[in-house]
């Protein structure tokens, strides 16, 4: 996925953190550093105003100060175990769509867009982008309506086959506050930048 296709290939997480995850706001302000996580590493999303929020060491997590009290965007990475084989990239993408599917809350959001697509430049043969839009009409503390727009990548690791890694940022508010050119530069400048290394050998 590079910026050149922003429009169509960019990126989601959505990321369950677990309930014991310790959150908490450190200014990322050096986009150099390099997070090392299991099986891949990744560096902090460029530009001002980004804070780490959570890291373990299958995952990371970084939000942007707000830039109003319904506008927010946040940039994720995350590994998972599964026990399915993905083989295709056909099956990557099926196993993707049906994730997005099932990541919204039926109750209050309804799913706009869910598109997923292969991606030529993507750095593993079994990847595949994404971009999601959900209207939701019941964010606690927010009247109105808002819109969520989620871009990323998902790619099964090159040399281990059921492990999977989804990096990708969100930007939430209302319809006017989303798509700033700024927020998918960062964005996809973040995504971008994951590299694939070993695994410990304890989970290989």
């Amino acid at each position: 996925m590079r910026s050149a296709r922003v429009p169509v290939i960019t990126a989601l997480l959505m990321v369950a953190w677990p309930a014991s995850a310790q959150f908490k706001a450190e200014p990322a302000t050096d986009p150099d550093l390099t997070y090392e996580l299991d099986g891949y590493s990744v560096h902090a999303p460029p530009g001002a105003g980004w804070f780490l929020m959570y890291q373990d060491k299958q995952s990371v997590a970084f939000g942007k100060r707000k830039m109003s009290p319904s506008h927010a965007v946040t940039a994720t990475a995350t590994s998972k175990w599964i026990n399915k084989k993905l083989r295709t990239l056909a099956e990557v993408i099926s196993y993707v769509k049906k994730g997005n599917a099932l990541s919204i809350n039926p109750r209050r959001q309804t799913i706009l867009n869910n598109d997923v697509v292969t991606d030529e430049e993507a750095p593993a043969p079994l990847c595949a982008g994404y971009r999601l839009k959900t209207r939701d009409e019941q964010t606690p503390g927010i009247e109105g309506t808002l819109f969520t727009l989620s871009y990323g990548i998902v790619c099964i690791h090159p040399r281990i086959s059921q492990l999977l890694i989804d990096v990708g940022y969100s930007e939430r508010g209302r319809e006017t506050e989303l798509n700033s050119e700024l927020v998918q530069n960062e964005g996809v400048a973040f995504v971008n930048g994951v590299q694939f290394t070993a695994p410990p050998k304890e989970n290989q």
